[in-house]
């Protein structure tokens, strides 16, 4: 069933990674752990994730955390690929889970862009820090970074430019009552031609009109498509470090390039009826008010910025949680 926090809907969502710490960026400051962590669960260049964690010694509640202490033991003992010996190998971490509150969940990430004046989004991958294990047991054959999405489909599906790859596009709500965007890959052609079936909702109207129309009621999944998604993610932006050798003898040079990768390989689907439609209007109908904020903070931001260009100055705007 959909989950809910403090009595608001939230869309459904699972994450399950296992594999080796590739980047450490956690900090701990007044009894907050947050920062990103980068794993590595693949011997593919882009078999990476970066996770967004953040987990404090107390809840937003008052209450304690009484899982901190173990949190920051687990912090310490964490070995990346990079730090590895063979007497102290690199930890094998194992994140899961699908509670309401911290729960590992996939979501967008909007900026409105001072320069091009537009709005992109980034897809990223967050969780609890509480959700980490270390648990050196696990082999290679255990690494993975799966997920479980259920959404409502938008719109039709497309094939990318190479013709072999379907597009789908569809949305989720967070527990603050954010539309999430995200877009899955499939491959798999007889995935292809069960989703080729399937056209999502047209626009924002036809959403309203629905709603209006069914008053409440459960509206059929033909007008209102919902989806179970589930298959790979890799989500990730890292420095690559290469070694050039030199034409003319003594040491080579070594180079410098970023690679990244934001993509949701679907392998499988089914239909489900947990989404709440009402939930996902209402927060349609709280996206102007949002990106109109996000924007204005962008442009004050950019404002106060001295008029004289600085050299790998770039003003992308200020990010806020996702919305459509």
């Amino acid at each position: 069933m959909a989950k809910k926090k403090d009595d608001k809907f939230v869309s459904e969502s699972s994450l399950t990674i296992v594999g080796n710490v590739l980047e450490n960026k956690l900090k701990v400051e007044n009894d907050v752990i947050r920062g990103k962590i980068v794993i590595k669960y693949g011997d593919e260049l882009t078999d990476v994730i970066t996770l967004d964690m953040y987990t404090s010694a107390v809840y937003s509640t008052g209450n304690e955390n009484k899982n901190y202490k173990t949190s920051l033991e687990t912090l310490d003992n964490l070995v990346t690929l990079s730090r590895a010996t063979t007497e102290n190998p690199a930890s094998v971490v194992v994140i899961s889970g699908n509670t309401p509150a911290f729960s590992p969940k996939i979501e967008t990430e909007k900026y409105w862009n001072t320069d091009k004046e537009e709005f992109n989004s980034i897809v990223k991958a967050k969780v609890g820090f509480s959700a980490l294990e270390i648990n050196n047991n696990l082999t290679k054959e255990d690494y993975r970074a799966e997920f479980i999405i259920n959404t409502v489909i938008l719109g039709e599906s497309e094939f990318d430019e190479d013709g072999t790859t379907l597009i789908v596009k569809g949305a989720t709500v967070d527990y603050k009552g954010g539309v999430h965007t995200l877009k899955f890959k499939v491959t798999d052609e007889s995935l292809i031609d069960g989703l080729e079936g399937v056209t999502g909702l047209e626009n924002v109207d036809v959403l309203r009109e629905l709603c209006e129309e069914y008053s409440g009621e459960a509206i059929p999944f033909d007008a209102f498509p919902q989806l179970q998604l589930w298959g790979s993610a890799s989500l990730a932006s890292i420095t690559v470090k290469e070694e050039k050798a030199s034409q003319f003898g003594g040491k080579g040079q070594v180079v410098e390039s970023n690679v990244f990768t934001s993509n949701l390989f679907a392998i499988g689907a089914q239909a489900t009826k947990d989404f709440d439609a009402y939930a996902l209007l209402e927060a349609y109908d709280n996206t102007e008010e949002y990106e109109a904020n996000l924007k204005q903070k962008a442009e004050d931001k950019k404002s106060k910025v001295p008029t004289k260009k600085t050299k790998g100055f770039n003003s992308t705007g200020t990010k806020r949680r996702g919305t459509f």
